[in-house]
């Protein structure tokens, strides 16, 4: 049956397992962001059902953790995550536990999770909140606070160490003192856990800008991962100039002045891909572009307004407290007109093929960007008096 959106069919999924006489609630992230008043952007299920139980009732779902109990059910673009309820053993590698075992009391479920706010569970059926540890007072209250103890909890799962600090960045709330005060203890541990873990949260951490890089620093999470940089004014009057950050663009206003091979450096211990990479290294070399495009031929200028970072290039500048140039609009055809010749055309008009081939064609595209060429027969006449 289709689905108009993703909580219809998180919605239908809760409903089978209801009718199959399982219990059956939202939890987690979703409904956080629902009693916020924010768009769920996922929406996780949990179930007394075995994960047996779940693939009865949808056997073309995916098992993408049995040991955890955790089974994907998807249909054309949804795809809801349902778990069984369960508790953990020993987190022997801080990462995952070593053994689960599951149950049927969701409160259970809910006190080995992280943060109170992320333990909440919703019936679908009545919008009924089961708090069993305190995550409605907390968000009223505007905290981050770690269930139980706060130093189990992260020595459980590291990554939670940074996980603190990206809710309470994008949430706008503060970290709860006990909970505070154990990232501070425990900040070094944040070193084992896996870069590619570390990278992703760090990614998603400073495109909230001052706040995510505050708490970073007050933490000491910063100086553990990021060794190299220096979180100085500068860097802060940078990020206080924009309210919306890619990550790309983040690291860039956090790099920008940091000594030759810095950016190198991190982004090979961190793994980034090749794609990040060079998001970043354009970012990075793009300020003097920018400064000397009002001065750059009209063929050059054009090739920097059609790059598609072009509108981050501008972005850092206006960070780095500078004016942005006075550009004219050009269409998608100006920036990218079609070649009026390709090398099929050198060929049949007797040009033996080699290196002149790119002088030739990129000649004759400057030639287009700076409006002196219209149509190919004009293309061809201007060949034969240049080449």
């Amino acid at each position: 049956m289709p689905f108009n959106a993703l909580e219809d069919y998180a919605r239908f999924i809760c409903g089978r397992l209801r009718g199959a006489g399982y219990q059956a609630f939202f939890v987690g992230g979703c409904v956080r962001d629902h009693l916020l008043g924010h768009l769920a952007k996922d929406y996780d299920v949990a179930t007394d059902a075995s994960p047996e139980g779940v693939l009865q009732l949808f056997p073309d779902a995916g098992v993408v953790g049995a040991h955890f109990g955790v089974v994907l059910v998807r249909e054309d673009r949804w795809q809801v995550e349902v778990a069984t309820f369960r508790s953990d053993a020993e987190y022997s590698d801080g990462r995952r536990p070593d053994a689960v075992r599951f149950v049927t009391d969701p409160k259970h479920d809910a006190e080995r999770r992280d943060f109170t706010i992320n333990a909440l569970f919703l019936d679908p059926e009545t919008d009924r909140i089961l708090d069993f540890v305190g995550g409605r007072a907390d968000l009223a209250a505007g905290l981050i606070r770690a269930i139980g103890d706060p130093e189990a909890r992260f020595e459980e799962d590291r990554l939670r160490l940074l996980r603190a600090v990206r809710f309470a960045a994008r949430l706008g709330f503060q970290i709860e003192p006990r909970t505070f005060d154990a990232i501070r203890r425990m900040a070094p541990l944040v070193k084992l856990v896996a870069v590619e873990r570390v990278r992703e949260e760090l990614h998603r951490i400073l495109p909230e800008g001052r706040r995510g890089l505050d708490l970073l620093q007050e933490t000491g999470l910063l100086s553990e991962l990021l060794p190299e940089v220096s979180y100085t004014e500068e860097v802060k009057q940078r990020l206080d100039r924009t309210a919306e950050l890619s990550p790309s663009l983040a690291w860039a206003a956090l790099l920008l002045n940091a000594p030759h091979g810095t950016a190198v450096t991190i982004a090979n211990r961190l793994r980034f891909s090749i794609s990040e990479f060079d998001g970043l290294a354009n970012l990075l070399a793009s300020r003097g572009r920018v400064r000397e495009i009002e001065m750059m031929s009209l063929a050059n200028r054009k090739r920097l307004m059609r790059d598609p970072q072009f509108d981050e290039y501008l972005a850092l500048h206006r960070m780095c407290g500078e004016p942005v140039p006075d550009l004219p609009r050009y269409s998608d055809t100006d920036l990218h007109p079609a070649r009026l010749l390709t090398g099929l055309d050198l060929i049949d008009l007797g040009y033996p093929q080699g290196p002149l081939y790119s002088r030739i064609l990129s000649a004759l595209e400057d030639a287009q960007l700076e409006g002196s060429l219209g149509n190919r027969e004009e293309a061809v006449r201007w060949l034969r008096s240049r080449f």
